[in-house]
């Protein structure tokens, strides 16, 4: 039982390391590249992907912080570029991945 939970813990940790290194790749590629439309699906592909990943994995806390970083790579890539929209699209995600964390957390503590 105890081994179980930590393989699906590390394979969520896992999950959101590899997401978060490749969506932040992507961001800085399309920075030093000028391409709005490259951050732009990078942002959305890793918020979608951080959902499936938490159902998958069924651990909130790796998805909460790879979106975090998600929103703070796609502001920074905003702040460099003086782009308008993406960071949004990261905040909300971010926004959702704690309210997530938090609403599970209460239920689990709760029943």
């Amino acid at each position: 039982m105890i081994r179980r939970a930590f393989v699906r813990s590390s394979a969520g940790w896992q999950a959101a390391l590899a997401l978060t290194a490749f969506c932040l790749i992507a961001l800085g590629v399309a920075v030093k590249r000028n391409l709005r439309s490259i951050a732009w699906l990078a942002t959305a592909g890793g918020v979608v992907t951080a959902f499936v990943v938490l159902n998958a994995t069924r651990s909130p806390v790796p998805a909460a912080v790879a979106l975090s970083l998600l929103g703070l790579g796609s502001l920074r890539a905003v702040h460099l570029r003086k782009w308008i929209g993406p960071q949004w699209l990261g905040a909300l995600g971010a926004d959702a991945g704690v309210a997530v964390l938090a609403l599970l957390s209460r239920a689990q503590h709760a029943g």
